[in-house]
């Protein structure tokens, strides 16, 4: 039986691995997390894999696809191997992706498979084309606090103030381009996405939960993260978290930081056109391809058992 595909999308430490955990509490959603993942895991497939290793239906594509595919963590956890990949030989980058998913939602006799991956956020509509019965959950949060989590899990105090003020640029100026791409998406294909705010989320989760729920056809429930929560103040600032303290107190930023960031975000930004847009955010996200992230393979040195956990 076809099972149906949930995309968590969202800029980076906007909340988006909470609100996959809290879905992932529900016995009709299904999905990849592991605690050394903080939970929801990502594949960061549409964004890193698709496309890599050329057309899957030249065998030998095929044959290298699987074999990297089944080192990683995300396929590793979902229970398939190399030869279980070479199994779906002849298919397509999408078309093994919800094979695999499908078996996951299976398993656990879910409706849906959910999958989460910030980066995803900028190909929504082509994950659209490959699953026309896709949903997407969105989440927005207040830039200042996007910024300041972003720059806290670099470890970057030591940072001169010019350089703090060009990272928060960076990350402010990545975060205003993919909040714009989903609220282009919700304008024009709003059976597909449904926004939250990350505030509105800690405030009152339930309501925020049952616009969820309604959005995707789903039973009420209370649900809870089984994992602490992803935060980026645990150096020194905070003992560790649950999803039950998930607002956290910060530390004091400097207002003319916070100033920066909002000037850049609610004024400056919405200046340049959409076209100047997207050159932007390929500036920003312009890194080597060479390689797969190190996190892909998180877990290589690590004994898993027959239900993927440790």
């Amino acid at each position: 039986m076809s099972k149906d595909p949930i995309f968590v999308v969202g800029k980076h430490r906007s909340g988006t691995t909470w609100l996959s955990n809290l879905l992932l509490d529900h016995p009709e959603v299904a999905g990849i997390h592991h605690e050394s993942h903080r939970g929801a895991h990502e594949s960061a497939f549409f964004s890193h894999v698709d496309g890599r290793y050329g057309d899957l239906s030249v065998f030998e594509n095929h044959v290298e696809f699987s074999a990297v595919m089944a080192r990683t963590d995300y396929f590793r956890l979902a229970g398939v191997s190399f030869q279980d990949l070479l199994q779906l030989y002849p298919s397509s980058y999408a078309g093994i992706f919800r094979t695999v998913m499908g078996q996951v939602a299976e398993r656990q006799s879910a409706q849906y498979w959910l999958e989460k991956t910030p980066m995803h956020t900028s190909h929504i509509r082509k994950i659209v084309e490959y699953y026309p019965n896709a949903r997407f959950i969105g989440i927005l949060r207040d830039p200042t606090d996007v910024a300041f989590s972003w720059l806290e899990l670099q470890e970057w105090e030591q940072l001169s103030r010019l350089d703090r003020l060009l990272a928060l640029a960076r990350v402010t100026a990545d975060k205003y381009v993919v909040d714009a791409h989903m609220l282009d998406v919700l304008s024009k294909q709003p059976e597909k996405l449904h926004i939250i705010r990350y505030e509105d989320l800690v405030n009152d989760k339930s309501e925020v939960l049952d616009g969820i729920y309604n959005f995707l056809s789903l039973p009420r429930l209370e649900v809870h993260s089984r994992y602490e929560a992803n935060t980026s103040y645990t150096r020194s600032q905070t003992p560790k978290l649950t999803e039950a303290t998930h607002e956290i107190c910060k530390p004091e930023r400097p207002s003319h930081e916070k100033k920066f960031v909002q000037y850049l975000y609610n004024w400056l930004l919405p200046l340049l056109p959409a076209r100047a847009l997207v050159r932007l955010k390929r500036l920003i996200g312009r890194k080597s391809k060479t390689s797969l992230p190190s996190w892909f393979f998180k877990l290589l040195n690590e004994s898993l058992n027959v239900d993927g956990k440790e």
